[in-house]
């Protein structure tokens, strides 16, 4: 393996088996070009751009934000809904999803979509919605 390109000979620079280094570092690299890089640890000290998809078999954690960019956002596979925005208003429930907690949800206001006549027997007890004229 020559260290310097020959002219008219490209193959002297061509590798035909693979590379060990003996447990030592590569140094001073400008880019790597690979079908595959497979490591323990991957440590980046800088931006890591990643054209395709980034797949974990265990937890992703962040320091900072967790930012799409689209109309994404977080979506599970098993349960079919997660979380997306389309606009600057609503965080919007993937396949019109339930959300269910043993806390508070708390806000400013609640708005009922649903049109119930008063006096009518509800789907199930504890729902809430209003009439016509806006009446609980």
């Amino acid at each position: 393996l020559y260290r310097h390109a020959v002219p008219g000979q490209s193959e002297l620079n061509t590798m035909k088996t693979a590379l060990d280094m003996d447990k030592n570092d590569i140094n001073a690299v400008n880019t790597v070009n690979a079908n595959k890089v497979k490591t323990n640890t991957l440590h980046a000290t800088g931006s890591a751009q990643i054209e395709g998809a980034l797949r974990s078999g265990d937890d992703i954690t962040t320091d900072g934000w967790l930012i799409t960019q689209g109309d994404k956002g977080w979506y599970s596979e098993k349960g079919k809904g997660g979380w997306h925005m389309t606009d600057e208003t609503w965080i919007k429930a993937i396949n019109g999803k339930s959300i269910y907690t043993s806390g508070t949800v708390r806000g400013g206001y609640v708005k009922l979509d649903n049109i119930s006549v008063a006096g009518a027997k509800c789907n199930e007890n504890g729902l809430l919605s209003r009439d016509a004229s806006g009446a609980i």
